[in-house]
């Protein structure tokens, strides 16, 4: 198989349906990316991600090769791509940079398929309120929709406005035709 990545706004389902995958196929493996954010209701650290300083993010993007980082609305995000095992498979659900530059870059990075989950701004704003955003935050965050147009640079497109069983369905359906 190999790694998959999923491009997805805010809300869009990314992180969830990783993690139904991954608890109901023994084929993949976590990654966890480190972030400067605070941790959400239900979020493990050192399971859904590593929540650290920025400074950490920031130094390890210096000295580390292969570690991509971005800044999304004051938070850091790191992804230690040195932390991938080649002979288990990965799904990464990155922001729109990391994305961008892995995308260039699929084969140096071990990855095979590219999905983009996409939501209508309904969803989307429905989502971000029921994850407890406040209003300004979802407003700022509604601009990045119209900067995620990655839909002629991926393999596949996924509609997460579906219930997650739609989704997970569309998703093992990738997987098995590729």
């Amino acid at each position: 198989m190999g790694n998959i990545l999923i491009i997805g706004p805010s809300g869009s389902g990314k992180t969830t349906l990783s993690r139904e995958i991954k608890q109901n196929n023994s084929n993949f493996s976590n990654f966890v990316a480190d972030t400067s954010r605070n941790v959400r209701e239900g979020e493990i650290n050192g399971i859904d991600y590593n929540f650290t300083t920025p400074e950490y993010i920031i130094n390890n993007n210096k000295i580390l090769e292969n570690y991509l980082m971005e800044e999304y609305f004051g938070k850091y995000y790191g992804y230690n791509l040195n932390n991938f095992d080649f002979s288990t498979n990965f799904i990464l659900c990155p922001g729109i940079k990391v994305a961008d530059e892995i995308l260039k870059n699929m084969n140096k990075y071990g990855f095979i398929i590219s999905i983009l989950l996409i939501i209508d701004k309904n969803t989307f704003i429905d989502r971000l309120v029921k994850r407890g955003e406040s209003k300004e935050e979802i407003i700022k965050r509604e601009r990045s929709l119209e900067l995620l147009d990655f839909s002629n640079k991926v393999d596949f497109i996924i509609n997460g406005n579906s219930n997650l069983n739609e989704v997970i369905d569309d998703f093992s359906n990738i997987l098995k035709n590729n």
